[in-house]
């Protein structure tokens, strides 16, 4: 059985990281300097070091493992470990600092590092939540099995709309030619809201078609049955034939075209989600690369001034 991260080991990194954190806090109650407390007594060497190597680590596991769905203990343990150390960095780098802020690149770490976490908070969110998501949207299909039963209907739809008429013809090419799934990123965040979508358009012109026809075909039939008109009779039984053939191929393509436009609302939501995940790391992944870049200018700026 699949054991969540949160739990693994019987939350063992969680016991890890409030250990960790304990440690900091009661080392930082008990150590008095003789000025006040800042990155720079043997403390604050000691925490900075190990917050140091904390968010080096957890950069490197980010860039080496971003499948945090694997139901793999190892992966499971991993992300246990970067999940709650990734907590206990900021207990840990706050006491580093001593609580002391500036208009410096040290306080520009420590804000980065905060933002890093708490978009890794989100990360890891959007990371628990898509593969339940992702399997209820696409009812055991795969994107690409989605797609290509879309443009089978397609297909099914343009031959029963030419057995009907050039109009619904026309409505349907439209409603088939427009780009319905592979949207500029906006519109795949956004589950592809194009405005007026040709499907709705499509079935609002097939069920006033299709009362237009069922009317005319409940007129012929109650036509006069006796005396003079009978060839008229005969005519109209014709055309209420074909007209009744044409309501049953239009009730065929109007479940046709329900069919795709289901299909094409969960294929857009799952565009959408792997789009959240994409911006996601749009933002994550260079503001953990800053944080770096920021946390190395602190580390020479202190060996070098301090």
């Amino acid at each position: 059985m699949h054991e969540s991260f949160f739990r693994y080991q019987n939350f063992f990194w969680l016991k890890v990281a409030i250990a960790l954190s304990a440690v900091s806090i009661a080392l930082y109650a008990w150590h008095t300097p003789s000025v006040v407390a800042n990155g720079g007594t043997w403390l604050g060497y000691t925490l900075g070091t190990v917050a140091a190597v904390l968010i080096v680590w957890l950069a490197w596991f980010g860039a080496r493992k971003r499948d945090y769905s694997s139901s793999s203990s190892k992966i499971s343990g991993w992300l246990s470990a970067h999940v709650y150390l990734g907590l206990a960095l900021i207990v840990v780098a706050t006491l580093h600092t001593g609580f002391q802020f500036g208009w410096n690149v040290h306080t520009l770490a420590y804000g980065l590092m905060i933002v890093v976490i708490v978009s890794g908070m989100y990360g890891i969110y959007l990371y628990a939540m898509l593969p339940g998501r992702l399997a209820s949207n696409r009812q055991g299909m795969t994107r690409e099995q989605m797609l290509d039963e879309i443009r089978d209907l397609d297909e099914t739809a343009l031959g029963l709309a030419d057995q009907i008429d050039s109009r619904v013809h026309e409505v349907i090419l439209r409603s088939v030619e427009k780009p319905g799934v592979m949207l500029s990123f906006w519109q795949q965040l956004t589950a592809g809201k194009l405005g007026k979508d040709p499907l709705d358009s499509a079935e609002r012109f097939l069920r006033g078609y299709q009362n237009d026809l069922v009317d005319a075909t409940l007129f012929l039939d109650a036509q006069p049955q006796s005396g003079a008109q009978a060839t008229m009779m005969y005519i109209s039984n014709v055309m209420a034939g074909m007209e009744a053939e044409k309501v049953d191929k239009l009730r065929a393509l109007m479940e046709t075209v329900g069919r795709k436009k289901s299909l094409l609302k969960r294929t857009r939501r799952d565009v959408q989600l792997k789009a959240l995940l994409q911006l996601w790391l749009f933002f994550h992944v260079p503001v953990s690369m800053a944080l770096l870049a920021a946390l190395l200018i602190h580390i020479i700026s202190v060996f070098l001034y301090w």
